[in-house]
């Protein structure tokens, strides 16, 4: 029997109106992603495009994720079968596409994660840990794999804003997901994500996302209490909570801060 979709647990939660959390992973440690499965995150963001990590480490970190419950979602560096499909037989619960600019290119993006037959789907067929090293029936690994994994376009260029209703309309499209600098580096605005016209882009793909039913994903930098706050005004159906290493820096910065303010007030004496 086939152990319970990763994926089922995020969408579960979607459609309860909760808010699944996670956090972006780029150490290649697969413990770094164990220890985060002890906190209560629902999905990690396994980053492959602008990490160090090598397929290898991808699979450790699916692994370590999947050992907790977590779902694995991987960013892949581009919108290539090739690159796709050897890590669609790990298992991961959702593959992130990034700068899917087009309709187009977001049918090409449905069709890597789906055999043919389904959604004009162009995947190998050579499945692993996807079918449970082949314990899984057939028919049923088929019935599943036409479902899964998520299929997550990041919009995050003008070109995709403009045609987001199209983009939004692609069937097998599983969620949107917003990568806001790279959108405001796209209208000359590198970094300004802040910037009242790169909200207005922000918030047209909300709306876009809204009205066809689609759920949207985004990123929010830091543990900026106003920031996440928005995200959650304009309906973000999941949310990724900064990258890992920070969190890391964070909390040994405060750390060292903590002994120095006791050292300098006096209050711990020689500690």
């Amino acid at each position: 029997m086939r152990s319970p979709s990763f994926l089922s647990a995020v969408l579960e939660k979607i459609r309860n109106g909760g808010l699944p959390l996670g956090t972006v992973v780029n150490l290649t440690d697969p413990m770094i992603t164990e220890i985060l499965g002890t906190t209560g995150i629902d999905f990690a963001w396994i980053d492959l495009e602008h990490s160090a990590m090598s397929a290898a480490d991808v699979n450790m970190h699916i692994l370590a994720a999947r050992s907790r419950g977590v779902a694995p979602f991987v960013r892949v560096p581009w919108n290539d079968p090739v690159r796709v499909k050897p890590i669609l037989e790990m298992g991961p619960a959702g593959i992130i596409f990034p700068f899917i600019n087009s309709a187009e290119e977001a049918r090409a993006a449905v069709a890597a994660c789906r055999y043919p037959g389904t959604l004009n789907g162009v995947r190998g067929f050579c499945p692993h840990r996807a079918n449970e090293f082949g314990s899984l029936p057939l028919v049923e690994y088929l019935e599943y794999a036409a479902q899964e994994p998520w299929v997550i376009v990041q919009i995050e260029h003008i070109d995709a804003v403009n045609g987001i209703d199209e983009i939004c309309a692609v069937p097998g499209i599983g969620s949107l997901l917003l990568g806001p600098f790279d959108l405001s580096a796209s209208i000359g605005k590198a970094g300004q994500v802040g910037d009242p016209e790169v909200q207005t882009l922000i918030d047209r793909v909300a709306t876009a996302a809204a009205h066809a039913g689609v759920p949207l994903g985004a990123f929010s930098l830091g543990n900026d209490a106003t920031g996440i706050a928005r995200w959650i005004e304009r309906g973000v159906s999941w949310l990724a909570l900064d990258v890992e290493y920070a969190y890391l820096a964070r909390g040994m910065t405060e750390a060292i801060g903590t002994v120095r303010r006791l050292r300098e007030s006096g209050e711990a004496g020689d500690a």
